[in-house]
């Protein structure tokens, strides 16, 4: 399981394991930001800023925090909060397990990211670019990645990258290099304000 703690003034800790599609918040300071907007240990946290963080490791979270500037919208989910509703609780539940199983089928099994741009061996076994270039054999089946002249083998893997564009937008690059957008709503509305929409609860965040 990976875990990060967004210091100062925010005072989040969020978490997240390999199997799991979504990070969520593990812990919460008393008096900071978070527990004024209403974030609670245990709430899964969907979009930031419009980023959405299926399937993003908990650096890749703290890097989309930590370049917001001071104000970040949140979209999360409460799982047994008074705000979600019973409909959108057995949605999400029936949802994660099948998600687990897509995300786990095409997370590196080195540094546990969904790859941009997936590698695999000759076996049919997954790996990030990054990771490819400093292996030297499959770290599931040990089988060679490159020829004893130095000749890659394998090739890339379109359906696992045509799933992570589905599921996590159009980026080939690492996911910490996205950006969040502020938009013009997230700034003017006050800290501690909540809203529901749908299946899903809205709060913004200034720390």
């Amino acid at each position: 399981m990976q875990g990060v703690y967004l210091g100062g003034s925010l005072g989040l800790s969020i978490c997240r394991t390999p199997q799991h599609p979504y990070p969520w918040v593990s812990s919460v300071t008393k008096g900071g930001a978070a527990e004024e907007a209403g974030l609670a240990p245990g709430d899964y946290l969907l979009h930031i800023n419009n980023t959405p963080l299926l399937g993003l490791s908990v650096n890749s979270v703290a890097t989309v925090v930590r370049e917001a500037d001071g104000v970040i919208e949140v979209i999360y989910w409460r799982p047994e909060g008074e705000d979600a509703s019973l409909t959108s609780m057995l949605c999400i539940q029936r949802l994660v397990p099948k998600m687990d199983d897509i995300l786990t089928a095409i997370t590196c099994p080195i540094c546990f990211e969904v790859p941009g741009i997936a590698i695999q061996c000759t076996n049919g076994h997954l790996l990030c670019l990054a990771c490819r270039r400093r292996s030297f054999k499959c770290p599931i089946c040990r089988t060679p990645l490159r020829t004893p002249s130095g000749i890659p083998l394998g090739g890339r893997n379109l359906l696992a990258e045509q799933l992570r564009s589905s599921l996590l937008g159009s980026a080939t690059s690492h996911e910490a290099e996205t950006k969040p957008k502020p938009t013009s709503e997230t700034n003017n509305e006050p800290p501690s304000q909540q809203k529901q929409k749908k299946d899903h609860i809205i709060c913004t965040v200034k720390y």
